[in-house]
């Protein structure tokens, strides 16, 4: 049924479709909470092309508010949807912790191992990051996790096969997502979530890339002693 309504998606239908897309995903996102796979998909049952479920009915999702986006910014889910292009320009202008953020360029700058595609999608993951993280820090009436959330939708696709290969780069600028998700610990279904991630791409990577991880890590250490102070 759902598919059906998609496949010939309208005014009528629209914030419906959109709504129910948005719950399939959350409700991937909760249902994760004791598997270890979080974010990689499982490599004994998927192909060498698969990315992990939950991120695809997210960005599913995202598509399906896309066909209709003036009539569901008019709607119910307008709050929670609604784009602010002016408060991405000013952030993209003026971002937050430029000078951490433009550290991670050396992830690609000071190597010759990545192609083309590769750089080209990290750097725009890595504006997006930039751009969020400054939003989140400087508005108090942004909806938090649509926000941070939204951070996944707007990544190349590439990025994220880049992640599902593991490759280092790709997993540092995804450590530095958790930064997003700290903002938004208090939501029942994303708290503890950034603590797996991390704990994840640490032990995918290694010691020798510690370093490119201090920032998520120390950011978390503050959160949760935030959250624990009486």
């Amino acid at each position: 049924m759902f598919r059906s309504a998609v496949e010939s998606i309208n005014s009528l239908n629209c914030h419906a479709c959109s709504a129910f897309g948005i719950l399939v995903a959350v409700y991937e996102w909760a249902s994760t909470e004791h598997t270890s796979n979080l974010f990689f998909a499982n490599t004994e049952h998927s192909t060498e092309n698969s990315t992990i479920e939950w991120v695809q009915l997210l960005r599913g999702s995202a598509r399906i508010v896309s066909c209709c986006y003036e009539e569901i910014a008019k709607g119910p889910l307008g709050p929670v949807l609604r784009l602010d292009n002016t408060a991405e320009l000013e952030a993209e202008a003026n971002p937050a912790e430029s000078v951490k953020f433009s550290a991670l360029e050396q992830l690609w700058v000071s190597t010759r191992v990545l192609a083309t595609a590769e750089v080209n999608s990290l750097k725009e993951a890595l504006k997006w990051l930039k751009i969020i993280y400054t939003i989140m820090t400087a508005s108090s009436h942004t909806d938090s996790a649509s926000a941070a959330l939204s951070w996944l939708v707007r990544v190349p696709e590439h990025y994220l096969s880049m992640v599902n290969d593991r490759q280092p780069a790709a997993l540092i600028l995804l450590s530095h997502f958790c930064l997003l998700l700290n903002k938004v610990e208090d939501f029942w279904w994303i708290r503890g979530m950034s603590r797996r991630l991390l704990q994840e791409i640490h032990q995918t990577l290694g010691a020798e890339w510690e370093t490119w991880l201090a920032w998520p890590l120390q950011d978390l250490v503050l959160c949760e002693f935030n959250i624990k102070a009486p």
